[in-house]
């Protein structure tokens, strides 16, 4: 590990580039059709709009009515809205970013933003799930998660790290899945259709519905959507070379000879809040997180990193489904 900045694990910009951006499938995108492609830029806080005059607020507006049916969504976004998050359409999103992927979207906790890809022919579908997805990272961030908590000196592993950000974006993809599903019991099928059709999705899919329609238990269908994370593969693999990379950029305090703690379970329970279905983090769910990500996968991370001819960046080499949901 590189030594910089000893601060909470990583530098904070390290944990910024980590916070809730989720990359734009190329389904994602319907035929261009000849208008103008850009919804442009702007910001607007939707708490305070009361009559729409720019583009941008009418967009947000237009949004935001068209999750306002969805308990779990209400729940996910009222944490924005609480602390007068802007939600703004940026077109810098439209580029393709380092690694060569466009973001639908970003949550950005420490700036107070939540910025959308405002490319008109991305649906208003796949950007409803996407505002869902970031804001729920926003909720995360606010109750200790990404860089929110101060763990230094704490001796917690790298392995346990990188399930726990894992983990963090099983449940944001998860959340999504719920909100669709509450959409399809109101008579709009087309957000559940959508995630039945991402690739990426497709094992936390399968696992919410096989569980759900097994013993209609939902805290139980979330646990495992969230764990079937690990079977996505190439995107799975792509973010543990993330944080692996964020890693490489801060100071790690992990002494293997002392004794080697774990986050706290009281962290896990708050990350672990779905609102109106109570809360699914229980110890049999933290302990079976832990076990996505070992210190035998570590170690074999850092292997094929090591032979791909450095760690630096690794996430960008990693194999993946390119332009697909993947950090």
């Amino acid at each position: 590990m590189s030594v910089s900045i000893k601060h909470k694990f990583l530098k904070k910009a390290a944990w910024i580039a980590l916070a809730g951006a989720l990359f734009l499938p190329g389904t994602a995108l319907a035929a261009d059709d000849g208008f103008e492609r850009s919804l442009g830029n702007g910001c607007g806080y939707p708490a305070e709009i009361k009559t729409p005059k720019t583009p941008a607020e009418q967009h947000l507006m237009s949004l935001f009515s068209s999750v306002s049916n969805s308990p779990t969504a209400q729940f996910v976004l009222d944490t924005s809205l609480r602390r007068k998050t802007a939600f703004c359409f940026n077109e810098a999103l439209t580029k393709p970013g380092a690694c060569g992927g466009i973001l639908a979207g970003l949550s950005s906790f420490f700036q107070n933003r939540i910025e959308l890809n405002p490319d008109r022919r991305i649906s208003e579908v796949y950007r409803a799930m996407t505002l869902v997805h970031e804001g729920r990272h926003a909720q995360q961030t606010e109750r200790g998660g990404f860089f929110g908590g101060s763990f230094e000196g704490a001796n917690i592993p790298e392995w346990h790290i990188i399930a726990y950000e894992w983990f963090q974006e099983a449940d944001a993809r998860m959340i999504s899945i719920v909100f669709a599903h509450e959409m399809e019991a109101q008579g709009r099928p087309e957000f559940m259709n959508h995630v039945r059709t991402e690739r990426d999705n497709l094992p936390l899919v399968k696992a919410f519905e096989v569980e759900l329609g097994k013993s209609g238990d939902m805290k139980a269908a979330m646990q495992e959507a969230v764990l079937a994370f690990r079977k996505t593969g190439k995107v799975a693999q792509r973010y543990a070379n993330k944080v692996a990379d964020a890693l490489d950029e801060g100071e790690l305090d992990f002494d293997p000879v002392q004794k080697m703690n774990s986050f706290p379970k009281a962290l896990w329970t708050a990350l672990g809040d779905v609102g109106p279905y109570g809360n699914y983090m229980d110890d049999e769910m933290i302990e079976a997180v832990y076990q996505t990500f070992t210190e035998k996968d570590y170690k074999q991370l850092m292997a094929v990193r090591a032979r791909s001819g450095g760690t630096k960046g690794a996430a960008c080499k990693a194999p993946s489904s390119t332009a697909s949901l993947t950090n």
